[in-house]
C-alpha cells in the first residue's frame, strides 16, 4: 500500500509540474534561471530517450518504456525488501517512469524542464527519462 501511494503521488506531481512548465515556460519566457546559468527551468519536448537520443522512432521508444516500466515493477515486487530507502527509491523511479509513459502514450513525447548546464545541451525530467 505504501508503494502504491508513493507511486501515485509521484505521478500526480510529475503531471502537475509538466502542466505548469508548459503554461509558464512554453507560453511564457521559455527559460527561467534559478542558480545563474548552472540550474534553469527550460521547456523541452523530448521525443527520444535519455538526453533526447532518437532511437528507432516513437513506437520503439514507447515499447521500450513499457518494457522498462514492467521490469522496474517486477524488480520492486520480487525484491520485497523491508528497507525503507530501497522501497522509496524504486517507488520514485517507478512513479517517474509511469509519468513519462503517460506522456509518451498521450502525446508521443515527454516534457522535460530541469536544465543542469553541466555539459551543455541536456534538459532532464524529474526522476527518469524513459
Amino acid at each position: 500500500m505504501r508503494i502504491f501511494l508513493i507511486v501515485l503521488s509521484v505521478i500526480a506531481f510529475d503531471q502537475a509540474t509538466k502542466l505548469l512548465a508548459k503554461d509558464f515556460l512554453f507560453y511564457g519566457p521559455g527559460e527561467l534561471s534559478l542558480i545563474g546559468d548552472w540550474l534553469k527551468l527550460t521547456y523541452t519536448e523530448n521525443r527520444g530517450i535519455a538526453f533526447g537520443i532518437e532511437l528507432g522512432g516513437p513506437m520503439f521508444v514507447t515499447a521500450f518504456a513499457i518494457l522498462a516500466t514492467i521490469g522496474i515493477t517486477y524488480y520492486l515486487y520480487r525484491s520485497r525488501r523491508n528497507n525503507i530507502f530501497f522501497t522509496l527509491a524504486f517507488s520514485l523511479i517507478l512513479g517517474g517512469a509511469l509519468g513519462n509513459l503517460i506522456d509518451r502514450i498521450a502525446y508521443g513525447q515527454v516534457i522535460d524542464f530541469i536544465h543542469f548546464d553541466l555539459y551543455r545541451g541536456y534538459v532532464f525530467g524529474k526522476y527518469v527519462a524513459l
